[in-house]
C-alpha cells in the first residue's frame, strides 16, 4: 500500500472514536493513559518531532486527504476502507499527537500533517494524548525546520536530539495510517454491508 496508485477503495466509512481509540491502546507507551481523545486542531499550532518528510510518502497523504474530500469527510477522522487492490478492511487512524507542556507535538502522521501544512488547510482532526507518561523521544523544532528530501533518513538524523529509550512505535505497531483489521471489525462498523 506504498502508492497512490494502490489507494484504490470501493467503500469508505467514518469510524467511532471509541472503537479506534482501543487501537491505540496497543501501543505499550499508551496502554494506561487516562485520557486519548479526538481533537480538532489549527495545523500551525503544532509542533513536529521531524525535520524531514520523505517525498514519495507524500502522494499517500495526498491519496488519503482526496479519499476524505471525496466522501464529504474532514481531514483525519478515522475512516474504514475497503481496498480494491487486496480486498481488505483498513483503519485509517487520524495522526497522534501528544500534549506536552501545553503544546502538541506530533509523534506519529508527520506526512499528513506537513500536507496539511503545506496545502494551508487550516486545522485537522488528531488523536490527542494528554498526560503522556513519558518524556519526548527528541526536540519539538518549527514548521520552519521540516523539509522534504527523496531520501528516507534515520531517526538520528531526522529528530534533534533522539532518544531511543522512549521512543514510541506508534507506526510500527498501527501499520502507520493503513493498518489492516478484520472483517469483524468491519461489519461492527458498517453493520454487515460490504
Amino acid at each position: 500500500m506504498g502508492s497512490e496508485n494502490s489507494l484504490l477503495f470501493d467503500a469508505v466509512h467514518p469510524v467511532p472514536w471509541d472503537l479506534a481509540s482501543q487501537y491505540l491502546r496497543r501501543v505499550p507507551q499508551y496502554a494506561a493513559v487516562e485520557h486519548i481523545g479526538l481533537s480538532r486542531v489549527y495545523v500551525s499550532s503544532v509542533m513536529p518531532l521531524c525535520r524531514h518528510v520523505v517525498r514519495g510518502r507524500l502522494s499517500v497523504a495526498e491519496a488519503i486527504a482526496r479519499i476524505m474530500g471525496e466522501a464529504g469527510l474532514e481531514l483525519y477522522v478515522p475512516l474504514l476502507v475497503h481496498s480494491c487492490h487486496d480486498y481488505r478492511w483498513r483503519l485509517i487512524m487520524p495522526p497522534v499527537l501528544e500534549k506536552h507542556r501545553g503544546r502538541l507535538i506530533v509523534v506519529d502522521g508527520m506526512h499528513r500533517m506537513w500536507y496539511a501544512f503545506v496545502n494551508k488547510i487550516p486545522s485537522v482532526w488528531i488523536a490527542c494524548v494528554e498526560q503522556p507518561p513519558l518524556p519526548l523521544p527528541a526536540r519539538p523544532i518549527s514548521w520552519d525546520d521540516v523539509s522534504e528530501t527523496d531520501v528516507r533518513h534515520g531517526k538520528e538524523q531526522t529528530m534533534v536530539d533522539f532518544d531511543p529509550q522512549v521512543f514510541r512505535p506508534v507506526s510500527r505497531l498501527l501499520n502507520s495510517a493503513l493498518m489492516v483489521v478484520g472483517s469483524e471489525v468491519a461489519e461492527s462498523i458498517v453493520g454487515g454491508r460490504e
